[in-house]
C-alpha cells in the first residue's frame, strides 16, 4: 500500500512543480530584518546526488550570482563587509528527469565573540522537472520569503 501512494504521488507531481515553505523562524520575528540595507550573502551546495554533468560547484557560482542580481534590484545591497549574513543552503537529488531539493535560508548577524546571532531563517523543499531545475530559479526560491519580509519592513 505505501509503495502505490509513493507511485501515486510521482505520478501526479510529475506534471508540475511543488514548491513548499515552511514557516519563518523565528517566529514573529520578521521584524529583525528592519533597517538591515546591506547583506554578505552566501549560496553553499551541500549534497549533490545524481545531477550528471552539472558541477556542483558551478551551479553555486551560478546561484550565487542570480541571487545578487535579485537583490540588488529590490534594493538589498551585497557587500562582502556587511555586518549580517544571508546564507542559503542547497541539497538536491536528481532521479531519472525531475529533482528534488531543500532549501534552508538563514540571516545571521555577526557578533564580535564570533558567535553570531540567528536572526531569521526559513526553509523548503521543492519537486520539479530537472530542465525547470537552475540556478536563476533556485536563487529566487533561496531569497523570496527574505525579500518579501524586507519589504515590509524597509
Amino acid at each position: 500500500m505505501k509503495k502505490k501512494i509513493i507511485v501515486l504521488f510521482i505520478c501526479i507531481s510529475a506534471s508540475f512543480s511543488i514548491n513548499a515553505t515552511a514557516q519563518v523562524f523565528p517566529m514573529q520575528n520578521e521584524k529583525a530584518i528592519q533597517g538591515i540595507e546591506a547583506v554578505d550573502l552566501h549560496v553553499f551546495v551541500g549534497s549533490w546526488m545524481n545531477m550528471g554533468s552539472y558541477s556542483k560547484e558551478d551551479f553555486q557560482e551560478s546561484t550565487n550570482f542570480y541571487a545578487n542580481i535579485m537583490l540588488n534590484e529590490y534594493g538589498i545591497k551585497t557587500d562582502r563587509s556587511a555586518p549580517h549574513y544571508l546564507i542559503c543552503f542547497l541539497n538536491a537529488l536528481r532521479d531519472e528527469s525531475h529533482v528534488t531539493y531543500s532549501i534552508k535560508s538563514y540571516l545571521f548577524q555577526h557578533s564580535p565573540s564570533d558567535v553570531h546571532i540567528l536572526l531569521w531563517e526559513s526553509h523548503s523543499f521543492g519537486y520539479t522537472g530537472s530542465v525547470f531545475f537552475g540556478g536563476e530559479n533556485i536563487s529566487e526560491q533561496c531569497f523570496e520569503k527574505f525579500v518579501e519580509e524586507w519589504i515590509k519592513f524597509n
